[in-house]
C-alpha cells in the first residue's frame, strides 16, 4: 500500500508511485490507506454539489511513451474498503499498451452528493488470465506519467 499523508482528500492529488511488475504474467494490484488504521481517509461535500472519485493512473517503463490507440483494454476494479455508502465504480479506459511498456487505470465512480469514508482505496486490473497466448517477460519496473488523454 501507498500511505497517504493527509486523512482528508480535499482537492487534491495522489501520484502514483513506481512499480515493478510483470504485465503479461501477473494481475497488477495497487492500494492506497490512510497515515494509520485508525483514521480513514475522507471526502467532506458541501451542500447541493455532487461529485465523482475518479482515478486516472499510467505508469510507463523508463522511455516509453503512453500511446492510448496502441492499447489492449482490460477492465479495473475498485474496492473502497470500510465505504459505508458503497460507492459503485466503472472501468473508463484501463489497459496496457500492446508491446506491454505501459498501463493505465481508468475508473471513476458514480455521482455522490454525501460525504464518503473509507480505509484504503484497493485497485485491482487483472491480467493474469488473459495472459495465457502472450509471450512471457521478466519483471520490469514502471514509473508514473502523466496521461495523455
Amino acid at each position: 500500500y501507498i500511505v497517504e499523508k493527509q486523512a482528508r482528500l480535499r482537492v487534491q492529488v495522489i501520484s502514483p508511485v513506481f512499480s515493478t511488475a510483470n504485465l503479461l504474467a501477473e494481475d497488477f494490484a495497487y492500494g492506497i490507506k490512510g497515515p494509520d488504521d485508525a483514521t480513514p481517509m475522507s471526502i467532506t461535500m458541501p451542500k447541493d454539489i455532487d461529485a465523482k472519485l475518479v482515478v486516472n493512473l499510467v505508469w510507463c517503463q523508463a522511455g516509453a511513451t503512453f500511446v492510448e490507440d496502441n492499447m489492449t483494454s482490460y477492465t479495473a476494479s475498485i474496492t473502497l474498503s470500510g465505504n459505508e455508502g458503497q460507492l459503485q465504480f466503472k472501468d473508463t479506459g484501463s489497459g496496457v499498451t500492446q508491446d506491454g511498456s505501459c498501463m493505465r487505470i481508468a475508473v471513476e465512480s458514480q455521482a455522490f452528493s454525501e460525504s464518503q469514508s473509507f480505509a484504503t482505496i484497493d485497485v485491482l486490473l487483472p491480467l493474469k488470465s488473459s495472459s495465457s497466448s502472450r509471450q512471457r517477460r521478466s519483471t520490469v519496473t514502471f514509473f508514473p506519467v502523466e496521461p495523455s488523454v
